[in-house]
């Protein structure tokens, strides 16, 4: 069963009342917003959460919580509600790898997705249908860039790689008879070399593939 902040795009459960880029038109629940799509819910998560330590100097997980979903409240018609904020707080301070009152910078990227990941499980019910291109539009939105690679972590560059030093190493290997312990594999050189740098322009091509699938650039 899809949960009530899944259902609005809206997977922190942030309240009515402040004038969210990105929300929708038709606004059917009384107490939390919707958005048009995930990423705006997303957004506003992690701009409340900068927030939190810009304006309010929360630097905790234990400080976070206790805002995000207080022990006790009220809703806009004046009814109670109550959290369970103690077992919110440590399911949360697990999931980002600290303990709960240790000093943290939300707006390092890590930090951040690993807040937004676990707030998206605890408001709905340990469910968190996000991709990780959707998780990572979300935060760009509200400004927290997520790491550039390394370029030699590149799929795309080890595939293009391994073609170029196949093709490399095929050019060696047409001097390579000259030298007697070399001569049995300059024979199946052109086999050999050929076959790998197949595998490597067949590799680039996947990498840019799924790249595009997964939403990535």
């Amino acid at each position: 069963m899809t949960t009530r902040g899944i259902r609005l795009n809206n997977p922190g459960l942030l309240r009515h009342g402040s004038p969210w880029q990105g929300l929708a038109e038709d606004q059917p629940d009384s107490e939390f917003c919707a958005f048009k799509q995930p990423k705006w819910g997303i957004r506003a998560m992690a701009v409340t959460l900068i927030t939190y330590q810009d304006k309010h100097r929360i630097r905790t997980v234990a400080g976070i919580i206790a805002r995000w979903a207080p022990k006790a409240g009220s809703d806009s018609q004046g009814n109670g509600y109550s959290n369970s904020t103690g077992a919110y707080t440590q399911f949360v301070a697990d999931k980002v790898r600290v303990s709960p009152n240790a000093l943290i910078d939300v707006t390092g990227y890590e930090t951040m997705r690993r807040l937004v990941l676990a707030i998206i499980e605890f408001e709905n019910a340990r469910n968190q249908p996000y991709t990780p291109a959707q998780i990572d539009k979300g935060l760009m939105m509200a400004g927290i860039e997520p790491p550039e690679k390394p370029v030699i972590q590149s799929r795309t560059v080890q595939g293009g790689t391994a073609a170029g030093v196949a093709t490399l190493t095929g050019v060696i290997g047409t001097i390579q008879p000259a030298m007697p312990l070399m001569g049995t594999l300059a024979e199946n050189a052109p086999v050999i070399l050929g076959l790998i740098a197949l595998a490597g322009l067949g590799y680039m091509l996947y990498a840019r593939w799924d790249d595009k699938r997964r939403g990535l650039r």
